[in-house]
């Protein structure tokens, strides 16, 4: 059978760059990505970031110094999704989730279903996940990425609390 004439902009076997992830997320995050896309891979073209991982633990994440709050040239997209088939807006978990830096930063708790907009330019991140309850999915989405780099790193203020 020839190939068809979209077939290259289907998916059917997902890059999961072990690297990619920080090495503490091991122990409360799928590891690697169930799906990534990045940039023109492994679509020529897209220029998209695409980033799906389960949550199955407590954890931090951009916590590493070597991958800690930063920005993009691009905006990102940051989708938090529960796993309760009865009651879909139940994370079954706790986030926190930061963005901006130094006297301007701001902490998001949430317990539901929630999606955060970040524009281009916004320092964001750490995250943490606590009173994980039941798995809950990540998707992270960046739109026109170009060259995938972070443009900057946040000085954040961030004290865990316990």
């Amino acid at each position: 059978m020839a190939e068809k004439k979209y077939e290259k902009y289907v998916v059917r076997k997902a890059d999961r760059p072990k690297e990619f992830l920080d090495p503490m997320a091991k122990g409360f995050m799928t590891q690697p990505p169930l799906i990534f896309l990045n940039g023109d891979k492994p679509i020529q073209g897209a220029n998209q970031f695409l980033e799906v991982v389960w949550v199955f633990d407590e954890g931090a994440a951009a916590i590493n110094p070597n991958r800690g709050p930063h920005a993009h040239k691009f905006d990102e997209l940051f989708v938090f999704l529960g796993s309760n088939q009865k009651d879909p807006d139940d994370l079954g978990a706790e986030v926190e989730f930061w963005l901006g830096e130094k006297d301007d930063v701001e902490k998001y708790t949430f317990t539901t279903s929630t999606s955060i907009f970040v524009p281009r330019g916004l320092v964001h991140l750490p995250m943490f996940f606590r009173k994980i309850r039941r798995p809950l999915l990540i998707v992270t989405v960046g739109i026109n990425v170009g060259e995938w780099e972070r443009v900057g790193t946040g000085k954040y203020k961030v004290e865990e609390d316990k």
